[in-house]
């Protein structure tokens, strides 16, 4: 549609920002919300350009994770799912280091060994 990068994702992260203010509502924008939301676009574009579709994805997933009831105090009634929340991050995290790595040993062979 367009023929210049910088055009595309120029309207693309302003195509964001309206539809981010367009939920939030014009009339409830606060100074923090006109600053925040322009960067978030940004933001978006930027993994969205150099590490592709896939890391966005990771990227909004990790994200949703916030909407969990995190707490350091296993004591809780909602430490389950802190514990879920957590061992889900590291579990993609493991998975994407142990693919990235493609059977290739984490240290070079005498990396522990002194000289």
């Amino acid at each position: 549609m367009f023929r210049r990068m910088w055009l595309a994702a120029a309207v693309f992260m302003v195509c964001i920002t309206l539809t981010i203010f367009g939920s939030i509502g014009f009339g409830r924008l606060g100074l923090f919300d006109w600053i925040t939301v322009p960067l978030y676009a940004v933001l978006v574009m930027f993994i969205l350009t150099r590490f592709g579709v896939l890391a966005l994805i990771v990227a909004f997933t990790v994200a949703a994770l916030s909407h969990f009831s995190l707490t350091a105090d296993f004591s809780t009634w909602y430490a389950g799912s802190s514990l879920f929340a957590i061992a889900f991050v590291l579990a993609l995290t493991a998975y994407a280091s142990y693919t990235a790595l493609a059977g290739r040993a984490l240290l070079k062979a005498g990396f522990l060994d002194s000289d």
